[in-house]
Order: C-alpha cells, then structure tokens, then sequence
C-alpha cells in the first residue's frame, strides 16, 4: 500500500474539495489534517490518492450519520477526481499544454450542480396515476421533494388525463423547482410520464419558469412558492404563461383568496400582475416575491362567521366589446341577490389596457369575505357559444354553491392548503364541505414524503339549518424548519 496525504493543495478541484468538506463537517464527518495520513492505492491513470479505500476512510465513515455512509465513497471520490462517479458527461474535460483541466460553461455549470445534489436523501417513487391521476401528484410531489431533500422518481404522469405525460406548464414547474434547489431533474420533457428530480441546497435567487403557451400561472405558483419560502432569503419568481386558464385557478384567486390564508401559516407573498395573458396565447407574466420563512404555524379554520362583503372584477380584453363585462356582472349580482338579499355586492366591470394584456379574453371572479377572515370565490371564463349572462351566473352559481355548506373553505382551496398543514409545526384543523379527489391525492402524497398524519372525519358540530354535511381535515405537521434561517 502505497501513503498517501489528503489536503487540499493534492487535489485537481480545490474549491469542490472544500465545498465537499463543509458538508461533511457539518454532518459530523471527522476531516483528516493536513499531516494525517490515508492508507490506499493510487488512480492507475494518474496516480491521484483513492482515499476511500483507506483506514482513515473507515473512521470517517464510522462517524458520518447512517444515511450518509454509503455515499461517502462517492463523495470523496467527487473531491478528489473532479468529477461524479458515475456521470461521464459531467467529467468531459480537456486538459492543455500546461497540465490543467479546462471545460466549458456547460461542464461547470453541471459540476456545479452535482456539488449541490444531497447525498443523505432515500429515492422514493411516487405512483402519478393514482387517486386524481393528473398534475397536482407532480406538484405536490416535487415541491416536498425540494423542501425535504427526498429524491423521488415520479411514474404514470398523468396516467388519469386524455393525453398522459407533462404537458408544457408541468414541465415548467419541473424546471422552476429544480433551479430553485440546484437540483437534477432527469427524463422531463413534454410527454414524459417518468421523470426522476434529485434536490439539491435551496438558496434564494431570481427564477424564471415559462409555459409559452396558456397554461397557468398560478398552477407555477403553487409548486414553487412552498420552496421558495424555505429558501434563505427573499426570492423573485418571474411566471409567465396564462394568468386567466380554464381548468385551473385565475390568478385572482391566488391573490384573493388563496393568499390571506397562506399568511396564516406564515406564507408571505408579493404578486404583481404585469401582463395578463389568456387561451390560446398566454403571454401574461406575473412577479412574485417570496419571504422566507423559518416554520410554518398550524392554522384552525372551524368557524366560518358571517358574510361581511361580496366583491369581484369582470373584465374583457383585446377586441372584445367592454358590454360584455358589464353583462356578465350584472347577471352574477342577480344571481347572488337571489339567495343573499341583506348585503351590497360590488363587482367591477372593467377592459383590461391593450398594453397590459395579451390576446382576447374575458371572465369574472366574485369573492366573499366572512367576520371570522374566511374567503370563498367563484370563477368563470368567456368561450364560444357562451352569453355573457351565463358566464356570470356561473361564477355566482359557484360561489354560492361553497357558502352554503359552512365551511370555512371552499373546493378549490381545500387542497391547496394541504401542503401547508403537512410542513407546519403543530396540529391544524380546517373544516370543509365534501373532500375532493385532489384532497384525497395532496395528502397521500404528503404523508408519504413526510412525517405528517392527517384524519377526516364529520363535523360534529350541529349543521346550519339546509347546510351541506362538513367535515374537519386535522393534521399532526411534521414541522419542517428552515435550517438557513
């Protein structure tokens, strides 16, 4: 056997050494001094110190935590090659007339993000075609990969839907969450319906995800926001795509409605809404900026109060006649009149400036508030062969049809919050109408990526007279902390 010294002055990469060693020390992993010496042979192409093999290997590895002891090899081998066991590509240098290495700006940037890929996570596959079958698995699924640091492998895509596999927006919150983490996503492209994403560190920073078609922006906000509040510091989240999509949150809503109710955990978010963009162009972006947070609090939502205040926008765009909005509020006020008679209802008609919007488009959102801080909506969008008036009832319809069984939340957020409950620390109970599918996927998902426990169960409470049966979600959080904060 021949010796060999490990210090920082031996090793080709001298600043991926060192960034290696930080992880291992704050992990408890003992760093050999500068004269400690490693028993073990030498690469045989060019004679650089295999210290894995070593007696001083074992004693690092006896006092490195259990998860991390079989990929200390790898580690160290990383620290002292250059590059990741294993990954070819990532290693494709040249070396010059000078003996030194060069690579280009794609070879540093994926080493790079190697250096952040955690070591001490266990691969989880998650099953995309159970329960909902559709989308929300993969966000859910990868935003609690990132914050948890579990390397997950996502089958099925979207087995449930007419066209399986990642859609464009799907893809884009991929793409969003991995940056965020300096992660690995591997096998994502539009019809995959197998991708595996490895999280690496979250550090705070300004992203861009982009559909480039008309697919939600608030779908990119509920997989990224989550992560970005764990980040160590404020982050800038650039979203560009639809703001007003069918089958999918407006972006009113997330801002009305969604948002006042994050805050209660702790969630705190800026959205500014540049441009809006609808089918089939998209072109709306959105800015939103992220705090961090260092735990989120578990919130109780049982009371719902009375309602205080109905209010809402009802716009049109581009070519569009601006009668049509007028049309489409005044149907949604008789409608909520019908039912709601002692209380004013507001809602704006309005066209959206040529220059802060993208395409034609129209719709309304109509919000209810209640004495206790609950907030409910009801949304519709303007297609062919829809009138105005109908537009409007529906989204009355829909909001209506959410207050009368009492509960604090309506359809539409209840799975939503799901995330939230999982990650905080303490018990949350938020009382809902009947529990949708997407609940049902949200929090499989998270009990299996984290420590929570949640139960359904009937409200116990007497029923309002000709309200709809509720029931209570209570969770026991995980309590996820930020460690960077």
């Amino acid at each position: 056997m021949r010796k060999c010294v490990l210090n920082p002055t031996q090793l080709e990469d001298t600043a991926a050494q060192r960034s290696i060693w930080r992880k291992l020390l704050q992990q408890g992993v003992h760093k050999p001094e500068e004269d400690e010496v490693i028993d073990g042979p030498r690469n045989n192409r060019d004679m650089r110190p295999v210290p894995q093999r070593g007696m001083r290997y074992q004693a690092m590895k006896a006092s490195a935590p259990p998860g991390l002891r079989g990929n200390l090899g790898k580690i160290l081998t990383h620290s002292s090659a250059g590059q990741v066991q294993g990954n070819p590509s990532s290693a494709a240098t040249e070396k010059n007339r000078t003996g030194h290495t060069e690579e280009g700006e794609a070879e540093k940037a994926e080493r790079k993000r190697d250096l952040f890929i955690k070591t001490d996570s266990t691969m989880l596959e998650i099953d995309g075609s159970m329960l909902e079958g559709g989308g929300q698995i993969v966000r859910v699924s990868a935003a609690l990969s990132v914050i948890t640091g579990t390397e997950i492998t996502i089958t099925g895509i979207r087995a449930g839907r007419r066209t399986p596999g990642l859609r464009s927006q799907h893809l884009a919150g991929l793409e969003l969450v991995r940056d965020i983490s300096h992660g690995r996503l591997d096998g994502a492209s539009v019809g995959s319906t197998r991708v595996r994403l490895s999280p690496g560190k979250m550090a705070a920073g300004t992203h861009v995800a982009d559909t480039r078609t008309a697919g939600s922006v608030a779908l990119l906000l509920q997989v990224s926001l989550p992560c970005a509040a764990f980040a160590d510091a404020a982050s800038q989240l650039c979203l560009k795509g639809g703001t007003n999509a069918e089958m999918a949150p407006h972006i009113d809503y997330a801002v009305e409605v969604f948002r006042p109710i994050a805050e209660r955990f702790g969630v705190r978010f800026d959205c500014d809404v540049r441009t809006r963009g609808y089918y089939p162009r998209g072109g709306g972006e959105v800015m939103v900026t992220v705090m961090p947070v260092k735990e989120l609090r578990p919130v109780v939502m049982t009371d719902r109060g009375t309602v205080t205040r109905i209010y809402g926008r009802s716009f049109v765009a581009g070519v569009l006649p601006y009668t049509l909005a007028k049309d489409m509020s005044a149907a949604a006020i008789r409608t909520i009149r019908k039912e709601i008679k002692d209380l004013p209802v507001n809602i704006q008609a309005l066209q959206e400036e040529k220059a802060n919007a993208c395409g034609n488009g129209s719709g309304i959102i109509v919000v209810a508030e209640t004495s206790t801080g609950c907030v409910f909506a009801g949304s519709a969008l303007g297609r062919k062969g829809a009138r105005a008036d109908e537009v409007g009832a529906e989204a009355a319809e829909m909001l209506l049809r959410n207050l009368r069984h009492w509960g604090c939340v309506d359809e539409f957020l209840q799975d939503q919050l799901i995330i939230f409950m999982a990650l905080a620390k303490g018990r949350s109970r938020i009382r809902t109408g009947a529990i949708t599918l997407h609940t049902k996927t949200a929090i499989h998902v998270a009990e299996r990526l984290t420590r929570a426990a949640f139960t359904i169960s009937p409200c116990e409470e007497e029923e309002e007279p000709g309200g709809d049966v509720t029931y209570i979600i209570e969770c026991n959080g995980a309590g996820v902390t930020n460690p960077d904060l």
